[in-house]
């Protein structure tokens, strides 16, 4: 009686977004004004019986759990769901496949152990598909004053433009030109190698600030001369 109450609570709190769960989501469909919780994990286990078909889908696991732990061991670590599934998405989706599933929230469930609800959308993820760097190339040029924080990029220009100018010529050829960049966040070992007059590739996360010059905070920086 105690298990059944404790997985009944369990996903009473799953089921109104209250779980501290970090595979669970949730999102509002605009058209319908009908909340949906969002589950990501691993299908652990298909089954079907009498035309009813089932997958058992655990979060908060990795690929390595999912192929040396049994079932019931992942069931105990992780708990986990059975979806109710139509019979196209049962076949289309596989055992050890990483998906996601949408269900509607505060959706009647059986209080069994694991629980079993329907889903209303699954959504199989590949991960074998390469992600969206976090990054982007925001610069390439020549650094034309460097301190412990920043440095200042002027792009579309040679080396032989800047060999022989002083820091100050190169400050009033170039006043209100190119990006100043935050490079506090960058490594110490690539903050050494920075000199002036050096040519580098600085990517950033795309968003530079209107301002003369420009600025932005580097995330990666590739020195291109010595």
């Amino acid at each position: 009686m105690q298990k059944a109450l404790f997985v009944f609570l369990g996903m009473f709190l799953f089921l109104t977004a209250c779980s501290t769960d970090s595979s669970i989501d949730s999102s509002t469909d605009n058209s319908t004004n009908v909340e949906y919780l969002k589950m990501e994990g691993y299908v652990v286990e298909k089954r079907e019986h009498g035309g009813i078909y089932q997958l058992l889908v655990i979060g908060n696991i990795t690929k390595d759990d999912l192929e040396n732990k049994t079932k019931q061991e992942l069931i105990k670590e992780a708990g986990g769901t059975y979806f109710y599934v139509k019979k196209e998405i049962y076949s289309k989706v596989q055992k050890g496949q990483k998906v996601v599933v949408w269900i509607e929230k505060g959706q009647p469930l059986q209080p069994s152990d694991p629980p079993e609800t329907s889903a209303k959308k699954i959504e199989i993820i590949n991960e074998n598909e390469k992600k969206a760097p976090k990054y982007q190339e925001c610069a390439e040029g020549y650094i034309i004053s460097k301190n412990d924080d920043s440095i200042w990029v002027i792009s579309r220009i040679e080396k032989d433009d800047i060999q022989n100018e002083t820091k100050k010529e190169l400050n009033e050829l170039f006043q209100g030109k190119g990006v100043i960049f935050d490079i506090r966040n960058i490594s110490q070992e690539t903050k050494m190698r920075l000199e002036e007059k050096q040519k580098v590739k600085v990517y950033c996360n795309g968003i530079l600030n209107e301002s003369a010059p420009s600025q932005g905070e580097a995330i990666k920086i590739e020195v291109l001369e010595e």
